[in-house]
């Protein structure tokens, strides 16, 4: 979260701080371990934006552990952040006469000095992406050139037609997103804008539109974290889809290695297609979740159970299936970063399609995105993502095949 100066950069000198005064004082260190699970709450407030948590649980690690120089250094400029230069002020001098740090941490606390205390918690984050691709299949055509319809007492072969077979193009983009927290105690509001132009299917056009809110909170020891939204989401120039999604997500406080991490995760959401309202559904999914962190990234695997029910008279029903999820990120170099993400929703559905396509879908989508990026400085970054899909379905209609390629600059304000 957003503070006096990267959150980021100051988690990295305290755990410098840390480890120095450890590595030098034995006794220490097993103070610190006993407050371990303490610093490691307060670590996720602060990521979270649950300042007032984080301060609580800071102020618990120094009561009970009271050499935890990294707990000393991340309250003193917390309570800077927050407009307390008194408060701030006594820490930094106990951190001075307590722990004699190095030069490194020296020179952050003068920093953090220099600029004042001026309450400058909370605030917002924006970025603005923009950039050009290419996609082999913009209206999702159909892998196969002939499908088979039931006509009568016997099935017919017909040819799909042209505008209906795969079509590629270029486009160009551009992505909004602004976060602003709300207060101290994690309630955050967050928008999103992406459009997208071919040069050739303006038919395909898109804009998208999100707004939402979340909140996290500790609760008996469980990290929980919740949020609604609401999208829009136009085709060609026409409204094609609205949205609207609740989530929940909860970890659990178990005896698991540290930066290991296991929970559920709940997902609602309920969709109005303008010019398809038979498509209209209601979808339930839970999610088990485990993710680890480590110094240069990290990765989470979900495995969960969907439940999509219809609320119109929508070909085939209702469906149900699973769904899993690979995704994470990884530094790579100091500028460099890889991100991933591999999706994979299988699905049935409860009855056949119609009296012409009298089967029930079966449908099976995995999708890979694979981005690399490379930060100029700390506000600019250049970015190139590929992505791939592919859609295959009992009903061979249905089925398809997609690759993206997009490169494109990002900018962070």
């Amino acid at each position: 979260m957003p503070g006096l100066f990267s959150i980021l950069r100051q988690r990295v000198t305290c755990l410098l701080f840390s480890v120095f005064l450890l590595s030098g004082f034995p006794a220490l260190t097993q103070a610190a371990e006993e407050g371990r699970v303490q610093y490691a709450d307060a670590l996720q407030a602060l990521d979270e934006g649950r300042y007032d948590d984080a301060r609580r649980l800071l102020r618990a690690v120094i009561k009970d552990t009271p050499g935890h120089a990294g707990a000393w250094l991340d309250l003193a400029i917390l309570y800077c952040n927050q407009g307390d230069a008194g408060e701030a002020a006594v820490l930094f001098n106990e951190i001075e006469q307590q722990f004699t740090p190095p030069p490194r941490i020296l020179d952050v606390i003068k920093h953090v000095r220099a600029q004042g205390c001026h309450g400058n918690v909370p605030t917002g984050r924006s970025s603005l992406t923009f950039g050009a691709g290419h996609d082999d299949n913009v209206n999702q055509g159909s892998a196969g050139g002939i499908f088979n319809v039931f006509l009568g007492q016997s099935w017919q072969q017909l040819e799909i037609l042209p505008q209906y077979r795969r079509q590629a193009d270029s486009f160009v983009s551009a992505a909004a997103t602004q976060t602003w927290p709300l207060d101290a105690k994690g309630t955050l509001a967050f928008a999103q804008l992406s459009l997208k132009q071919y040069r050739h299917m303006d038919e395909y056009d898109t804009v998208a539109a999100q707004i939402g809110i979340e909140r996290g909170l500790l609760w008996r020891g469980w990290h929980v974290l919740g949020s609604a939204s609401t999208g829009r989401f136009n085709l060609g120039n026409s409204p094609y889809l609205q949205q609207v999604r609740l989530q929940v997500r909860a970890i659990p406080p178990l005896p698991l290695p540290r930066d290991w991490f296991l929970g559920v995760q709940g997902n609602m959401s309920r969709a109005h297609y303008f010019t398809a309202s038979a498509f209209d559904n209601q979808s339930h999914e839970l999610q088990g979740f485990i993710r680890h962190k480590s110094s240069n990234g990290e990765w989470q695997f979900s495995l969960g159970l969907t439940r999509d029910k219809a609320t119109n008279k929508r070909p085939g029903g209702d469906r149900a299936g699973f769904s899993a999820a690979f995704e994470g990120r990884r530094q790579l170099a100091a500028r460099w970063q890889l991100n991933w993400q591999f999706e994979h929703l299988n699905w049935q559905a409860d009855s056949v399609y119609s009296v012409f396509l009298p089967e029930q879908q079966h449908q099976r989508t995995t999708r890979l995105i694979g981005s690399l990026r490379y930060a100029i400085d700390d506000k600019n970054a250049l970015i190139g993502e590929v992505t791939s899909v592919d859609n295959q379905d009992k009903i061979k209609l249905f089925a398809y095949r997609s690759n993206s390629l997009f490169l494109g600059w990002q900018f962070n304000f």
